[in-house]
């Protein structure tokens, strides 16, 4: 995938909210799994929220940021 796209961006705008799960990001985002999103916190590459190993939450920015770097 190559930088965020005005889409992508309308898309979580939509949802009306700052923060997100990886669970939701994955119903928003066909070609994005959950498993790609944790692994992408877990190896550093996504900030998120975290409460031990538990991902609590993913802020909208930082999740764009991402998706430009994927």
């Amino acid at each position: 995938m190559s930088a965020t796209t005005p889409e992508d961006i309308a898309r979580l705008m939509s949802v009306g909210k700052d923060v997100y799960t990886p669970d939701e990001i994955a119903e928003l985002f066909d070609n994005v799994t959950v498993d790609q999103v944790r692994g992408a916190v877990y190896r550093g590459q996504l900030k998120a929220v975290r409460d031990g190993e538990r991902i609590v939450g993913i802020h909208r920015a930082d999740f764009l940021a991402w998706l430009d770097e994927k």
